[in-house]
């Protein structure tokens, strides 16, 4: 199978904990949170993509490299700096894969760190820069995803890719944070997240929410789907919000 390479520009909404996580995680922002979805619900058979980040922090680095939390912006000054050793890293780790397409999803200042990109890539390899609005951002790197850019899904093919779905109801919010998805998608973030072994995940309380027979904690599924600390929001919130998405919450004790 030919595969393809993503190239996505860093979030500022970051997981906040204080053990490192890969990139694919500690990035909280909406590409992230588009990406995670295809990754949790595409079949296997047919992901053909490879993931990197171009970090202010850290510069280009695999999307399962582990880091910690910082607070860092891209600056044109940071993006000069640090494009020698992105190219490098391109050069290294990109040219020498015999990639198809390599799609770029982030804003200008960022992709000024990638200016050159094109000469160190095959004549054959196609290059996309994604640098719209952040709405219309979010529609070309799901569509790049799953195969379908350039063209509206049809009914058919949104069966086909749940990513695609509308959703059952406008936005939920917890804590000025919202998200837009339905509850399957839900569901497939948190085991995404549960598959990573976040043992958090089952420290529970009173409430649990049934994720596929595993108890987890509201405030922790509350959080991965919303990217609000656990500590900003109460367990009250956490079921009013995870209700709105479809996801109802169970008392431990009614099981006991």
């Amino acid at each position: 199978m030919s595969r393809r390479c993503l190239i996505v520009g860093c979030s500022r909404t970051k997981v906040d904990t204080p053990q490192p996580l890969p990139a694919i995680l500690r990035y909280d922002g909406p590409a992230f949170r588009v990406i995670r979805r295809y990754l949790s619900q595409a079949p296997k058979d047919i992901q053909d993509v490879d993931i990197w980040v171009l970090s202010a922090e850290f510069g280009l680095i695999a999307a399962k490299t582990e880091i910690s939390s910082y607070d860092r912006l891209m600056t044109a000054a940071r993006a000069a700096e640090l494009r020698p050793c992105v190219l490098e890293s391109v050069r290294v780790e990109i040219s020498a894969q015999d990639y198809t397409e390599v799609f770029l999803s982030m804003g200008k200042t960022y992709v000024q760190a990638m200016e050159g990109l094109d000469t160190l890539l095959g004549s054959g390899v196609r290059v996309i820069i994604s640098d719209s609005a952040s709405g219309q951002k979010l529609t070309e790197l799901q569509r790049w995803l799953w195969g379908t850019e350039g063209k509206a899904l049809s009914v058919a093919e949104s069966n086909e890719h749940p990513a695609q779905l509308k959703l059952i109801a406008g936005e939920v919010a917890l804590r000025g944070r919202r998200v837009e998805m339905t509850t399957e998608q839900a569901r497939s973030e948190l085991r995404f997240h549960l598959d990573q072994g976040d043992s958090v995940a089952f420290q529970l309380r009173d409430w649990y929410l049934d994720i596929d027979g595993r108890r987890v904690s509201p405030k922790w599924a509350a959080s991965q789907l919303f990217g609000v600390p656990v500590r900003e929001f109460s367990a009250d919130e956490a079921r009013r919000a995870l209700r709105a998405l479809g996801l109802n919450c169970h008392r431990v004790q009614a099981d006991t």
